[in-house]
């Protein structure tokens, strides 16, 4: 069976600030509370390259791509746990909740972001260098 997805939401920045630490949609997010780490960390500078890598390729390949920020998504929707957010959207969240680890949560997350993106409903941050997409309102 051959699948071609439409839309891809990647927990990671989609592209480096032009200059310093920080990009002007993190500067956005930061200052509505958001705690997003500096593309240019270390540690966050590999992580960058790999995603705009396979930015690339899927946007080559005709699929959107969007950038979430799972923690942020999760307290943009106003329920008190990740968990609950994505049945929320999604209605069944595999296996059990209490023994998900952390990057299967983020990973749901961001499939929740997806389908409120799908719905009209996401949140998008937007600057002049990109747009992270937050989870509406839900709890």
């Amino acid at each position: 069976m051959k699948v071609k997805p439409k839309l891809v939401v990647i927990d990671s920045p989609l592209a480096f600030p032009r200059q310093g630490w920080y990009r002007n949609v993190d500067i956005a997010m930061r200052k509505l509370g958001y705690k997003v780490l500096p593309p240019m960390w270390k540690g966050m500078q590999m992580l960058v390259g790999r995603a705009v890598r396979i930015k690339n390729l899927l946007e080559e390949a005709g699929i959107h791509v969007l950038e979430t920020h799972p923690h942020s998504a999760w307290q943009a929707s106003a329920c008190d746990s990740p968990i609950k957010a994505v049945e929320r959207v999604c209605r069944n969240v595999p296996g059990d909740p209490k023994t998900l680890r952390k990057d299967v949560v983020d990973a749901l997350i961001a499939l929740a972001v997806g389908v409120e993106y799908v719905r009209g409903s996401a949140v998008a941050i937007c600057a002049d260098d990109g747009c992270i997409y937050l989870l509406p309102r839900l709890c």
